[in-house]
């Protein structure tokens, strides 16, 4: 079997927005995991309605980008401010599972900035099953969240952990699989905090 990777991303567009070069240079297979991607548990017509409309943008995009995808058990946290640990468990599970079920190579949080569901996917790397880690048959590292990165100018300092990029080879196919998300972008914002280099930190 060769390279796979699982890009964890928060919600759906997060994954490419910070890593579509990445993932469509990366030699081997991709599963990425939307932690947020599950509609809130109200019910709610219109919210279930806009989830199902992400997920369409998501599996263009992701066609795009060479990689499968699956929805994570939480709900967006514009609907959902307070969890349980529970929840936080399932969402855990939820990753381990995967890292078992498609016995990953590699695995990529983002660093979780600005956001809290960005924060809070970003904290599911310690909640997770990190023996594949320890052992090293799983190679860990983090991906810097576009756009919010360069909104903030915030720059990653991880003792123990070396950059891989950054990555800017094929901006053509970024932007095919981006404008994926029509009900996300702002152009504008889009030109100038998404279309940049992307950068992976591997832990060594």
């Amino acid at each position: 079997m060769g390279a796979r990777l699982i890009v964890v991303e928060p919600h759906y567009d997060d994954a490419v927005f910070s890593l579509a070069e990445f993932m469509a240079s990366f030699e081997g297979d991709i599963r990425v995991l939307t932690v947020f991607g599950s509609a809130p548990p109200d019910g709610d017509a219109k919210k279930v309605d806009e989830v199902l409309m992400r997920q369409a943008e998501q599996s263009e995009a992701m066609a795009i980008v060479g990689a499968s995808w699956f929805a994570g058990p939480l709900a967006d946290g514009k609907w959902v401010t307070d969890r349980s640990d529970v929840e936080w468990v399932e969402a855990a599970a939820f990753i381990s599972w995967h890292m078992a079920d498609f016995q990953a190579t590699h695995l990529l949080f983002p660093v979780g900035l600005v956001h809290e569901d960005h924060q809070n996917c970003a904290g599911l790397s310690s909640w997770i099953d990190r023996s594949y880690i320890k052992v090293g048959r799983t190679k860990f590292g983090r991906y810097e969240d576009l756009p919010y990165a360069v909104m903030y100018r915030w720059t990653y300092e991880a003792p123990n952990a070396v950059l891989e990029g950054p990555w800017q080879t094929n901006l053509a196919l970024k932007r095919r699989a981006v404008a994926c998300y029509a009900s996300q972008i702002q152009t504008e914002d889009i030109e100038r905090n998404v279309y940049v280099p992307e950068r992976v930190w591997w832990q060594q």
